[in-house]
């Protein structure tokens, strides 16, 4: 890796990333602003994998409190952590737009604090829940919930 990124501070850098990816949602897939803005994200992500290969960016963990939004579709799930020890380790806690209010919908809203729960706990554990793919990957889950559990409840 480059010298010149040893004195990068990659928790900025990260928040920054997560700024891009809002900015590229505000534009339509394909267009010649949410490529450029994808290709910034994409050279981001190489660097930090790259870091993270050479071992830890910073000797002291991230100290400061996070609240992660992110859009899936007409939805929205938003995280609140909190630094919780010297190892780096969050707590947090999540709430979303995505449960139905029909009276009939308990086994979808059960489902629905489930994937809440596991986004929850994998940005506590340092994954990166605002990556592209894995907010996609979420969105199919919410999908298939919705096509398998609504109104199925009697």
């Amino acid at each position: 890796m480059f010298t010149s990124l040893n004195r990068v501070d990659w928790n900025l850098l990260h928040e920054q990333k997560l700024v891009l990816l809002a900015m590229r949602k505000q534009h339509h897939k394909g267009s010649a602003e949410a490529d450029a803005l994808s290709g910034i994200v994409h050279l981001l992500d190489a660097l930090q994998d790259d870091a993270a290969a050479d071992g830890p960016c910073d000797s002291q963990p991230d100290k400061r409190d996070v609240t992660l939004r992110f859009t899936l579709d007409n939805d929205w799930i938003e995280l609140s952590l909190t630094y919780a020890d010297a190892k780096g380790r969050r707590t947090g806690s999540v709430t979303s737009s995505l449960h139905s209010s029909e009276e009939g919908d308990k086994r979808f809203n059960a489902a629905i604090d489930a994937v809440e729960s596991m986004v929850l706990a994998h940005a506590c554990a340092g994954m990166d829940v605002t990556d592209p793919r894995y907010v996609d990957g979420i969105r199919t889950c919410v999908e298939a919930c919705a096509n398998n559990l609504e109104g199925g409840d009697a």
